[in-house]
């Protein structure tokens, strides 16, 4: 029974996350940002800065725990949905891509 309480709430963080990540990244037609030598998704990154203070305010809140595995669970999620990106020869989300010719990462 402990399993399940502990792993539902960590699929639920990955895929809330990971799904935000994904329909952001494609709503803004895959639009990157450069952090010095690093390109990242627009969508990546402002789910990502999203999650971190979110995690992160728990810990000064009341009823709430910050808790490093909700923090690992919603970075991998926002890592695994950015790859599943249209056009990605490794997954062709929608087989062709919906913006012509898109540059990838």
């Amino acid at each position: 029974m402990s399993f399940f309480v502990t792993i539902f709430p960590r699929v639920g963080h990955l895929m809330l996350d990971g799904l935000l990540t994904l329909l952001l990244n494609l709503s803004l037609e895959l639009r990157t940002l450069s952090l010095g030598l690093l390109r990242l998704y627009f969508g990546t990154f402002a789910v990502a800065l999203l999650a971190l203070v979110e995690e992160l305010s728990q810990a000064w809140l009341p009823y709430r725990t910050l808790d490093a595995q909700d923090l690992l669970a919603d970075a991998f999620g926002i890592a695994a949905f950015s790859l599943v990106r249209n056009g990605h020869p490794a997954w062709h989300l929608f087989g062709t891509s919906l913006y012509g010719n898109v540059d990838t990462l």
